[in-house]
């Protein structure tokens, strides 16, 4: 298996949870540590464009890695007898080797090795479900714009439009989109993920367009949503 630890990236639980500093004084000492992992955690998020998903992910595994690290050590802290120390940073390590494995087997898929972990299960053709997520998104897009009062075709039209704008990379055309909503609408879609969003949002509709100021409620939710896609795909929204 790929190591994808640097020295420097390596658990220092094996130190610092002797330290003879109190919780209070560690916590200190290391909070800037702590904002630094935080930090390089979303740096993978909105640089994995560059970089590509999967490097994000192992950068953004690591660094959560380093984070739960220093968290382990709080907690080793907790006990006061040295014995009880040690268990619990004992098995606070178990617990990161296993987050780590899943890097190292991301890593590995880069040089054609596939662990059991990331096999998928044969046989089925189904969509990933980031694909049914955005095909979701356009739906729901679509249901807001025709409950704004504009017909389906046409609202399937500006949907893609303004998706695309804000960084969503449709595959499929109008047409497509409107088969899509009807997969939704008759309950065919098997991604239950997807489909609890798309019922979500037809309920958030179903209930918002019955009341005093609906509409106007519901062109807040479409330029939200729009919004909100921008940021899922990494794009920093103007203030």
């Amino acid at each position: 298996m790929g190591d994808v630890m640097t020295h420097d990236e390596r658990p220092r639980w094996q130190e610092e949870w002797k330290s003879p500093r109190t919780k209070e004084e560690w916590e200190a000492l290391h909070e800037q540590d702590f904002r630094k992992d935080l930090e390089d955690f979303y740096a993978a998020y909105l640089k994995r464009a560059e970089t590509g998903e999967r490097a994000a992910y192992i950068k953004a595994i690591l660094a959560l890695m380093r984070g739960l690290d220093r968290l382990g050590v709080l907690r080793a802290l907790d006990h006061s007898r040295p014995q009880d120390r040690e268990t619990a940073a004992f098995t606070w390590h178990g617990a990161l080797v296993w987050l780590v494995q899943l890097a190292s087997e991301l890593k590995d898929l880069d040089a054609g090795i596939v662990s059991p972990t990331l096999t998928p299960a044969g046989g089925s053709k189904a969509l990933p479900t980031p694909e049914w997520m955005d095909r979701m998104t356009l739906v729901c897009l679509i249901e807001q714009l025709h409950a704004m009062g504009m017909k389906y075709e046409a609202a399937a039209r500006r949907a893609i439009v303004d998706a695309k704008v804000h960084g969503m990379k449709v595959l499929g055309t109008a047409e497509d989109a409107l088969s899509w909503r009807a997969e939704f609408q008759k309950g065919r879609v098997k991604n239950e993920r997807a489909v609890w969003f798309y019922n979500q949002i037809m309920e958030y509709l179903r209930k918002t367009r019955a009341r005093d100021g609906g509409i106007e409620e519901i062109e807040r939710r479409y330029k939200q949503t729009l919004r909100w896609v921008g940021i899922a795909l990494g794009q920093i929204p103007k203030t």
